[in-house]
């Protein structure tokens, strides 16, 4: 992920995003060899014993 992006799409910890938002711009940053962006998506259906407390979700990426 490139430095800082995330912070200059305005995201910051527990923001919600929409289909389709940016949420950072890829980048080569720390000990790698090509571009690339992790990410977490967490799906919240009731409240659980937060803050990590959570259920996989299927992530479909289209094209």
């Amino acid at each position: 992920m490139a430095k800082n992006s995330v912070a200059n799409k305005g995201l910051k910890l527990y923001d919600f995003v929409k289909k389709g938002q940016p949420i950072a711009l890829v980048g080569k940053t720390g000990y790698t060899d090509r571009d690339h962006l992790h990410f977490v998506v967490l799906r919240f259906e009731r409240l659980l014993n937060m803050p990590w407390d959570y259920h996989s979700l299927e992530v479909k990426f289209e094209e």
